[in-house]
């Protein structure tokens, strides 16, 4: 600098002090474009790398040196960072929404930022966050299919913040989950849920439902009936997997001895699982019999009649008959997936990030489910199904008891040879017509036309192979042709899928 205060600077356009090696050439424009244009496409980071390092001659060139950071830094410089639309996470999530806000698809129903002041009257702190989000789509699956059943749960790990998710699933026609609503806040108590329930039911209108069913928290099922609250009150269900765990670990805590406490959780089993409630009633009171008359299990025996026989309504098998809900494995397994395929299976830390993934997850599951309702796609539940049809023919004709005028109904012999189950037939034909999915690949009886005293049936909801191996003999020739794929209701329903989904944002608007 001279003393005017004036700065110099001389320039040297050719490399000077050292040669032209590898290390200190730039990436061609023309290699950066093609690069730019790839990820623009949606190929990922590491394909690219793989197709760089494939095409390798007999020596190094300068586009062989390139990093992964290489490739986010010219993510950036050419404005394709997924999802952000600014650096700032808040500003970003703005974006998106005032974004929405333009259009009639908007899926954000409740926001309050944190550091602003909450709306519409609701108690929330300066320093919350709260989300309600739920697409048309939703709307449509949850008044549909509410009636069945709702399954609440929450997860961490969708984001940096520790921000929880919560999500409302229904049971659909195909015996599959379908989330249909999500809540992502700073917090997961009896407020926040008001607040979430109410925005659904702003919506939605007031929704009814033969259950609620939730892990072992009650807050989810207390503020769903405080909102809705203009029907009759579902029946809460406890998952059978969160209790299972609960008892196991305090099993470990209070006992002590690995022989007694594989036989107490035997009998918790045995009480858990009794279909009918005389059974289930002999088997408690044997259970706490036991517990108490030994020394180790006394401890666990104040604990389990403390927490869990007033809550036998909530748990016990008996007590849930034909509601085909028995666990929260739908919330879980959408948890599972969700981070593992929509976040790649990273630690997300962007709350805009999580919430165009939720986006884009609703708008998948609604052409998943169009993809069933033409093409008929196989699930797991009627995969299920297909096993209990292959199960049914082990099972001999002569374990088959046709009705007597009697009663009318079937029995066939269990495989052990100790119990009869009884199998009703409630209909000949489908009572759902050719609106039923839960339909036997095979030999084409469904869910609605026949019933069973047996745990398959009760508590899974499935078509048991006792049901198969009485419509093996009861069936006329008729009912085994192939049903149509769609009908007028599923042609329907897809007129409203394509009517969402061409309002809805594509997948170049959502990445761009």
């Amino acid at each position: 600098m001279s003393s005017s205060g004036q700065v110099e600077v001389n320039i040297c356009h050719t490399h000077y002090g050292h040669d032209t090696s590898l290390e200190h050439l730039r990436l061609s424009t023309t290699q950066r474009e093609i690069i730019a244009a790839k990820l623009q496409q949606g190929v990922s980071r590491e394909r690219i790398l793989d197709d760089i390092r494939e095409d390798f001659p007999c020596g190094f060139q300068r586009q062989h040196l390139i990093e992964r950071q290489d490739i986010v830094n010219i993510e950036k410089a050419y404005g394709l960072r997924t999802f952000q639309r600014h650096e700032n996470d808040q500003q970003s999530t703005l974006a998106w929404i005032e974004e929405w806000k333009q259009t009639d698809q908007n899926p954000v129903l409740f926001v309050k930022l944190q550091e602003e002041d909450a709306s519409e009257g609701y108690d929330l702190a300066k320093e919350d966050f709260h989300m309600v989000i739920q697409t048309p789509f939703q709307q449509e699956m949850l008044s549909k299919f509410a009636d069945k059943g709702i399954c609440c749960d929450s997860t961490h790990g969708t984001n940096g913040y520790d921000f929880p998710l919560t999500t409302i699933h229904v049971i659909d026609d195909f015996g599959q989950g379908i989330p249909v609503a999500f809540c992502l806040s700073n917090h997961e108590d009896f407020t926040s849920m008001v607040i979430f329930f109410n925005e659904i039911k702003k919506v939605c209108g007031n929704i009814e439902s033969q259950c609620f069913m939730s892990d072992m928290a009650n807050q989810y099922y207390n503020a769903w009936v405080a909102v809705m609250n203009e029907g009759p009150r579902p029946k809460k269900l406890l998952c059978t997997w969160h209790v299972d765990k609960a008892w196991k670990g305090k099993l470990r805590k209070k006992v002590g001895d690995d022989t007694v406490e594989s036989d107490v959780y035997k009998m918790l089993r045995t009480c858990l699982e009794q279909t009918t409630q005389s059974g289930f009633e002999d088997c408690l009171s044997g259970l706490l019999q036991r517990l108490e008359s030994n020394p180790k299990t006394k401890t666990f025996h104040a604990y389990f009649a403390k927490e869990w026989v007033s809550k036998k309504e909530q748990w016990a098998f008996c007590f849930r008959l034909e509601s085909t809900m028995n666990t929260n494995m739908f919330s879980e397994a959408f948890h599972r997936f969700f981070k593992r395929v929509y976040l790649k299976g990273l630690v997300n830390k962007r709350v805009d990030v999580c919430l165009v993934n939720l986006v884009k997850f609703s708008r998948d599951k609604a052409f998943d489910r169009a993809i069933k309702l033409t093409k008929g796609k196989s699930t797991y539940r009627t995969s299920v199904i297909a096993s209990r049809h292959k199960e049914s023919l082990k099972i001999g004709n002569e374990s088959v008891v046709c009705p007597t005028s009697e009663t009318g109904n079937w029995f066939v012999l269990s495989g052990d040879g100790k119990y009869n189950h009884e199998v009703v037939m409630v209909s000949s034909v489908c009572t759902e017509a050719s609106q039923c999915q839960m339909v036997c690949p095979d030999c084409k009886v469904c869910s609605h036309m026949f019933q069973c005293n047996c745990p398959d049936w009760l508590v899974v909801g499935t078509i048991c192979k006792h049901i198969h191996a009485v419509w093996r003999q009861a069936s006329p020739s008729s009912q085994n042709q192939p049903k149509a794929r769609t009908d007028k209701g599923s042609k329907a329903e897809l007129e409203s899928l394509s009517t969402h989904l061409k309002k809805s944002f594509s997948c170049r608007s959502l990445i761009s």
